[in-house]
């Protein structure tokens, strides 16, 4: 009866101990679930914020490039202010000459073809950025020109480009059409030129960034490669992991890794990275056509 005894207690004090356990275990998890939804939080979050980000950079580049076409349509239309202003004192004293009336006139024709050709690029900006600001928020397929539309993304970060003195160069079938999501092609390239421009050209003068693209065995074959500082071996695996960066203080870590996400989940494609430290870094995406 002793040995029985020794038995259930041992047994009983064994299912208090595993319940203990149990609670513990429970309530572990229940932590972990809470911060695991947390940690997902903050990083969608930090993953819109890229975004945003992002639509910043391409709304700042848009005022930028805008100004100019604006600032000569405004001298422009300075100009044909004092040329009509010259046509009325001259024709109020009655001593105007027909030589005279014809330049001046001339000088009006061709104070308003600078303002209209000035605006019509302002207003051609400001559709493209509407265009792609748009895309950039929806995930909709639609058919597009797929050189004009990258063309259409590179001018909107000229002035970016043009700060730091870097040549973007665009070439593949200028003809091309393609069913796909545009907005997610504009922040795909849209990471893939602040990269460069974050990273490749630290102590580089005179950087190009060259953007091609060709169809291969049924895929879009879309390249940008860089003439920068390269990316050491042991880092190339690394750049498309979250949060990783090797300059904290310019970025989160998040743009390739969003790329990476755009690319093999919304896309359905392969991204790779290759890279020679001094010579240049190349981005190679391949994605099914539909």
């Amino acid at each position: 009866m002793g040995l029985f005894a020794d038995f259930g207690k041992a047994r009983d004090e064994l299912e208090e101990k595993v319940e203990e356990r149990t609670k513990e275990l429970s309530q572990t998890y229940k932590k972990l679930a809470v911060a695991f939804e947390s940690l997902k939080s903050t990083q969608d979050q930090l993953v819109e914020s890229e975004k945003m980000a992002a639509l910043g950079n391409l709304v700042a580049g848009v005022a930028h490039e805008i100004n100019t076409p604006l600032g000569i349509a405004v001298t422009g239309a300075s100009n044909l202010e004092h040329s009509a202003q010259l046509i009325k004192k001259a024709v109020e004293s009655g001593k105007i000459r027909r030589t005279a009336f014809v330049n001046q006139c001339n000088s009006l024709i061709g104070s308003s073809d600078i303002i209209l050709r000035n605006l019509e690029r302002a207003s051609e900006l400001l559709r493209n950025f509407q265009r792609i600001a748009v895309d950039q928020s929806n995930d909709e397929k639609r058919t597009i020109n797929f050189f004009k539309y990258l063309n259409d993304i590179i001018s909107t970060l000229s002035s970016r480009v043009s700060e730091k003195n870097i040549k973007i160069f665009l070439s593949g079938d200028e003809t091309l059409p393609l069913l796909t999501s545009p907005g997610t092609i504009a922040q795909i390239v849209t990471i893939l030129i602040d990269n460069a421009l974050t990273h490749a050209f630290k102590e580089i003068i005179n950087g190009q960034i060259k953007i091609s693209f060709k169809v291969q065995n049924e895929m879009l074959m879309l390249t940008v490669q860089d003439n920068g500082c390269g990316i050491e071996v042991g880092k190339i695996e690394k750049v498309f992991e979250p949060f990783y960066t090797t300059q904290r203080q310019k970025g989160s870590g998040l743009g390739l890794s969003i790329l990476y996400n755009l690319v093999t989940q919304s896309l359905n494609g392969k991204v790779t990275c290759f890279s020679t430290v001094d010579e240049s870094t190349q981005f190679v995406i391949a994605l099914p056509l539909d």
